[in-house]
């Protein structure tokens, strides 16, 4: 049981170069740790940290960067497999 918080992110208008951090949470509501493949998709989109391999059980913060290296509009998503 993964779900994550908020489920819709916005960077806003950002400039190109420039990086804009927000934070998801993970929460498995589980009562174990889950172990799976996380990805992170889009053009522009990376993982501060890197990204985790396990959901533990709680909430596990996620520090999501968007930094465009051109003039667009872009979209990424979480993916937990």
């Amino acid at each position: 049981f993964l779900r994550v918080e908020p489920t819709q992110v916005d960077f806003g208008r950002l400039v190109v170069g420039q990086a804009e951090a927000r934070v998801v949470t993970v929460i498995n509501a589980g009562r174990a740790p889950m172990e799976g493949t996380w990805a992170l998709t889009g053009e522009g989109f990376r993982a501060d940290d890197g990204i985790p391999t396990r959901a533990l059980v709680g909430s596990t913060p996620l520090t999501v960067l968007c930094a465009p290296d051109h003039v667009g509009v872009f979209d990424g998503a979480l993916q937990i497999t």
